[in-house]
């Protein structure tokens, strides 16, 4: 297929962030299974095809596509006028592909009753109608943008994972010191979306009760954490943000991967972390999180997904895990099966890609009919 996707952010040749390796993931990807994927001149150190600056020549180069991709960022960005009047029109009618990963006005305009009270929330009720195809990453995601915008195409796929990036016979990052032959905790994740109150808290727990062999590795930005930096104890180390090319070697000499959300807008999305963990024959521990428990479900062990704010019991989770690591490797083994064969790279864009073939099949079909009746 040949399709559109005008990604609005621009990325560097580092992606840290989940949505830049899901970005780089889908146009690689895809473009070894043979699609066209044309995108703007944002994304540095991609040779995917481009979308003409020049107006007209971006008009004639749009009228080629099967469809436009739009990859949402919480709120409308400018190529999001494709897909209204007149412009739709003048580029032929593609099909029209949203892929939500998160809720629009994620948090600024989010509150628990999930009420629409955000910009960008009025503006995808006000065109859901032009939407062919909704790509939701999570069970949860698909239910909202059911219900609030009308949509009733949807298709979930989560996030994923490269199996062959992330295995365990790499060497470690030298900056890991502390507790290699104990029992080793990742968090990945930046100060605004992780509950570091509750890591303190288990921390603090398993050093007063002599479990000080089970040490914490938190990857990401601690840049807001000031006053929470200087009252954890020695079993917690901080190692800044690192690109995800790092990622693999440090998830290596890991046991558990450590999923800690506060409730709210969280709990819509698919945790990247979640399948690069799994992907690196780690045991998932963690707070409630909807797609973090119906995976671990699969795996047969959700009970090591505690309820949010239950430091207590996490801790009784972690003392269990360090108590029988033959649990430990076995769980790491059938999480990295998982993955191999759900929940990697390629199996989610042939997903992709089929939903879009069906539903641009019908697309074209129904505008054709619309187009003999108009003419008669």
């Amino acid at each position: 297929m040949k399709i559109a996707y005008p990604y609005p952010l621009s990325l560097g040749k580092v992606a840290v962030s989940g949505g830049g390796v899901h970005v780089r993931q889908f146009l690689r990807t895809a473009a070894k299974q043979g699609h066209e994927v044309l995108t703007f001149g944002l994304l540095q150190g991609e040779d995917a095809p481009q979308i003409p600056g020049d107006r007209l020549e971006r008009l004639r180069v749009l009228r080629t596509v099967d469809a436009i991709y739009y990859r949402t960022e919480g709120g409308f960005a400018s190529p999001a006028k494709w897909f209204t009047f007149p412009y739709y029109s003048l580029i032929g009618q593609p099909t029209v592909v949203w892929e939500f990963n998160t809720l629009p006005d994620y948090l600024t305009h989010f509150d628990p009753a999930h009420n629409l009270i955000g910009p960008a929330s009025r503006e995808f009720m006000k065109h859901g109608r032009r939407c062919d195809l909704a790509i939701c990453v999570s069970n949860a995601l698909s239910d909202y943008v059911q219900e609030k915008f009308g949509i009733r195409n949807v298709t979930v796929i989560p996030n994923g994972a490269d199996p062959d990036l992330f295995t365990r016979d790499l060497n470690p990052p030298e900056r890991i010191k502390f507790g290699l032959n104990g029992l080793n905790v990742v968090l990945i994740g930046s100060s605004g979306s992780i509950d570091f109150v509750c890591l303190k808290e288990v921390a603090i727990k398993l050093w007063k009760e002599e479990f000080r062999d089970i040490s914490f590795h938190i990857l990401g930005d601690a840049s807001a954490l000031s006053g929470i930096l200087p009252h954890t104890p020695p079993n917690v180390c901080f190692h800044g943000q690192v690109s995800y090319a790092e990622i693999p070697s440090w998830l290596s000499v890991m046991n558990v991967g450590l999923i800690l959300y506060a409730p709210g807008p969280a709990n819509f999305g698919s945790p990247m972390r979640l399948f690069d963990y799994l992907a690196s024959g780690l045991v998932i521990a963690g707070t409630e999180q909807a797609q973090v428990r119906e995976v671990c479900a699969e795996l047969g062990h959700s009970d090591f997904i505690v309820p949010a704010g239950r430091s207590d019991e996490l801790v009784d989770v972690l003392i269990h895990l360090r108590s029988n690591p033959g649990l430990v490797a076995s769980l790491g083994e059938a999480g990295r099966r998982l993955v191999r064969n759900k929940y990697t790279w390629r199996h989610n864009v042939d997903k992709t890609f089929r939903a879009i073939e069906r539903v641009h099949r019908a697309h074209r079909l129904k505008t054709h009919a619309r187009k003999e009746q108009m003419a008669r």
